[in-house]
């Protein structure tokens, strides 16, 4: 059961702060359209569900959770310590974000859930948030087995529907970890 969340702590409002006013945060979620949301879970409080949404071209934390989220993100407070931490641009910000979602301690961890298709996903910007992210984080998706957009779109599939799991038990370490492609069929000319 999900209970109405209490009053905000400290962490719900330092995120919120965050995507509400730090400067790379607000230059990423510009490149996001208006239908663009999460979901939120504090890892530290059970139970409790949030969301992030635009509202007049800002993004706010709200209590409660959206029918048609993008992701779901958990936080633990020591991960948005250190998403606070992080200085840079877009590029900087995607990378410690990926990294806190395949960090292996649960104080560190951002677990990551990719809830909708993606298409829905290149509609709603996420796809141009990623390009924004620049050499750093192909870099980044070039060492951990994403390399082309048809990747991509294969380790979303793979990252949506496990309930609550973080992107770390389902990301490849590495392109010997990667499942082998099935071979195409060609279509015979009529």
């Amino acid at each position: 059961m999900v209970e109405t969340p209490a009053k905000p702590d400290a962490s719900v409002r330092r995120l919120a702060e965050l995507f509400r006013s730090h400067p790379a945060w607000t230059r990423a979620a510009a490149l996001l359209s208006q239908e663009a949301c999460s979901n939120v879970r504090f890892l530290h409080r059970p139970g409790e569900i949030w969301h992030l949404a635009r509202v007049d071209g800002v993004t706010r934390l709200a209590p409660g959770a959206l029918p048609d989220a993008d992701l779901e993100l958990g936080f633990a407070p020591d991960a948005i310590e250190r998403l606070a931490r992080t200085r840079g641009g877009i590029g900087d910000f995607a990378v410690a974000l990926f990294e806190l979602a395949i960090e292996p301690d649960p104080a560190l961890r951002v677990e990551l859930r990719i809830l909708s298709p993606f298409f829905t996903l290149a509609r709603r910007g996420y796809l141009r948030l990623l390009v924004a992210g620049g050499p750093r984080v192909l870099a980044w998706g070039a060492a951990h087995g994403v390399r082309s957009l048809g990747e991509l779109r294969r380790w979303i599939a793979r990252v949506r529907g496990g309930p609550g799991v973080s992107s770390a038990a389902k990301m490849p370490q590495d392109p010997a970890a990667r499942p082998a492609r099935p071979a195409r069929r060609r279509r015979r000319a009529p």
